[in-house]
């Protein structure tokens, strides 16, 4: 039963139970809502719909859905930073829609639990301020200063989720250049005779590894996942599908590093017999046996999960120690088995490979990392500016241009410029 007095705004609604819920029209949805609030009186009734209508005319007014909506961002916002991380943990994806890699996901969770967490764990969303950032980012260690990037990254990455979100409104990470670092260790690439060293220095089942990965740029994961079924019949390419990585001290196959990693690699002719070589007389049997399997453990042994293993993968501290005491044999301590990959990329840059070549190569998806590899190139200039002259009859030209120097006259075998 409605008031039977005329209002200039809203309208009033008698309830069973005998109190008044007031009524009025929504200028945003343009329909009528009913406000959860009964009044006892009119009087209080009309003074709540008066509010509404100085709301509006001073355009403060929110719409209920619109008011709801705001309330719960403000709640999300108020949640602390370690409820929003772990939620964004849980959920994030990569670009292409796929889980993140078990091992980003690990790498994720120990720079939290070491570093943000103890930080702003505790602290609402809405209360990081610039200050408070700063003040953390100055108090990490300095000689971290990698792993301090890569942290610094993922609070900025984090946060920037919340504003897209709409928990923030801007994201407070915003020290310049603190997610980026420099390389701190300068990699010298091995010679050819270095590399050749080395693989003498191995033990006779893991020469080939080391040739591999130098000639080809592979990761030792990569190295370590060759299967026969992965070499061609003449040993001139290598099809790289997988790579092995250890999980919980587990060895686990899985895809390359990223997807452009999956491709197949062109040998260098020079290695082709040894391959094959190898391949007769080191591999495991069968078509998915392992190239590089492990000395130690027996056939049927391997626990990688791999449907058709026949042998068990190769120790990466196995390797690593043998290939420590093989680099003696060089006079190059500082070189780690994963420069061979640099070593790889380096010769093919000198061979004349293009930006493009490197990627593929290397399986890079991205053109900054394969750029790394381009400098060891540009020390060829002088070189490259030879074989340009030799083109085109460089020798020639340069006489030309002496005799005209001498002479002051135009050589009849070069035509004079046009304007």
């Amino acid at each position: 039963m409605a008031s039977s007095r005329r209002r200039p705004f809203g309208s009033l609604r008698k309830l069973p139970s005998g109190r008044l819920q007031a009524r009025y029209v929504c200028p945003d949805c343009h329909g009528h809502h009913a406000a959860h609030i009964t009044f006892t009186t009119a009087t209080d009734a009309d003074a709540w719909l008066a509010g509404i209508r100085t709301d509006i005319a001073r355009e403060k007014y929110l719409c209920p859905v619109e008011r709801k909506a705001k309330e719960a961002a403000e709640a999300a916002a108020r949640q602390t930073f370690a409820a929003y991380a772990e939620w964004w943990l849980g959920n994030r994806r990569r670009p292409d829609g796929t889980p993140l890699r078990h091992r980003t996901r690990l790498l994720y969770r120990s720079m939290l639990d070491r570093e943000l967490l103890p930080a702003f764990g505790a602290t609402r969303l809405d209360q990081i301020t610039r200050a408070q950032i700063k003040a953390w980012h100055g108090g990490l260690p300095s000689h971290r200063r990698t792993g301090n990037a890569h942290c610094y990254a993922l609070l900025r990455t984090i946060l920037g989720s919340a504003v897209d979100d709409d928990l923030l409104t801007v994201n407070p990470a915003t020290i310049k250049g603190a997610g980026q670092t420099k390389r701190q260790r300068t990699i010298e690439p091995a010679t050819v005779p270095q590399l050749e060293a080395i693989a003498s220095g191995m033990p006779e089942p893991y020469r080939m590894a080391v040739l591999v990965a130098g000639w080809c740029a592979l990761r030792f994961g990569e190295v370590a996942e060759l299967r026969r079924r992965d070499v061609s019949a003449d040993g001139s390419t290598l099809k790289v599908q997988r790579a092995m990585t250890y999980r919980d001290g587990r060895v686990v196959v899985g895809a390359p590093k990223s997807d452009a990693g999956r491709r197949d690699v062109t040998v260098p002719p020079h290695l082709h017999e040894s391959l094959l070589r190898h391949l007769s007389l080191h591999a495991r049997p069968g078509h998915d046996g392992l190239l590089f399997p492990s000395v130690r453990p027996p056939a049927g042994t391997c626990r990688c999960g791999y449907v058709g293993c026949t042998g068990g993968h190769l120790p990466g501290t196995t390797m690593f120690r043998w290939f420590g005491a093989a680099r003696e044999v060089a006079n190059r301590r500082d070189l780690r088995f994963h420069d061979l990959r640099h070593t790889g990329l380096t010769l093919a840059a000198h061979a004349g490979a293009t930006l493009p070549d490197l990627m593929k190569r290397a399986g890079h998806s991205s053109v900054d990392a394969a750029q790394v590899y381009m400098h060891a190139a540009r020390g060829r200039d002088a070189e490259i500016a030879a074989r340009m002259s030799e083109l085109l009859g460089g020798q020639r030209v340069v006489a030309a241009v002496h005799e005209q120097a001498d002479t002051g006259s135009t050589p009849r075998d070069i035509p004079p410029q046009r304007n």
